[in-house]
């Protein structure tokens, strides 16, 4: 079975203990991108995959209910950095990541729904200094390694979300073509085996990002990967915006 995954580091009490022989499998994982693991799971390429979860949103795809990636008060790696207040930016140019349709629709419905702003949307040109925006949004290792740039300001859209709404926010899920009770129980296996060897999952990330041990066992610790009754309300919540954001593009 081909299996999607996110390829940042929040998603490694997932696959990690598969890539370490802790649990035996013969499934054939692939790291990518959010966006691009939904395209793969929308095209039949992939017949499982962690990803953002606005793809769960759309119609005929079988989710994990109590397994994803949410964050309570804050996640330090989906941020938004500004110049101009968040009350301030009807007709500022936000740049936007192409990683994740997720992280995207939560600052739209910040903005439209809470901050009452209309900026200017638009897909971030790497290949322009990030100067170049009055404002732009960055998610997963590459928000981690920038918690901040000089004259910006810093939102982590968790903890605005968090902040508006009283919810946690659910940001990937588990998707499926058809249940597949047999991995989600490998799915569950791993992540008790990555919550009881922690040390184990933060000396990887570490080797991969660079970042500090301490920075990682903090960041591990807001990531919630079982999803009770708060992080379904948050995302019941999430979806009514999302869904009257898009009514008003249609």
């Amino acid at each position: 079975m081909k299996i999607g995954c996110i390829e940042y580091l929040n998603a490694l009490p997932f696959t990690l203990p598969f890539q370490l022989g802790e649990i035996p499998t013969t499934h054939q994982f692939i790291f990518a991108g959010p966006t691009e693991i939904s395209s793969l799971f929308q095209k039949n390429i992939l017949e499982a995959g962690l990803t953002s979860v606005t793809t769960s949103f759309e119609k005929g795809y079988y989710t994990t209910p109590s397994l994803g990636i949410a964050a309570d008060k804050e996640i330090l790696s989906v941020n938004l950095y500004t110049r101009a207040p968040k009350e301030s930016l009807t007709g500022k140019t936000i740049g936007l990541t192409s990683q994740s349709s997720t992280s995207i629709s939560l600052l739209q419905v910040l903005a439209y729904f809470f901050w009452k702003q209309e900026p200017l949307f638009t897909a971030l040109d790497r290949t322009v200094p990030l100067s170049a925006y009055d404002a732009f949004l960055l998610i997963g290792d590459e928000a981690l390694q920038h918690p901040s740039f000089p004259e910006y300001e810093t939102i982590d859209l968790a903890t605005e979300w968090h902040s508006l709404t009283g919810h946690p926010f659910v940001f990937a899920t588990w998707i499926f073509h058809s249940p597949n009770p047999s991995f989600e129980e490998e799915l569950e296996t791993a992540l008790t085996w990555s919550e009881e060897n922690l040390p184990t999952v933060v000396e990887e990330a570490h080797r991969r990002s660079h970042l500090s041990r301490e920075l990682l066992f903090h960041y591990y610790s807001l990531c919630r990967y079982r999803l009770g009754e708060e992080e379904k309300l948050g995302l019941q919540k999430f979806k009514k915006y999302y869904d009257q954001i898009h009514a008003l593009c249609a």
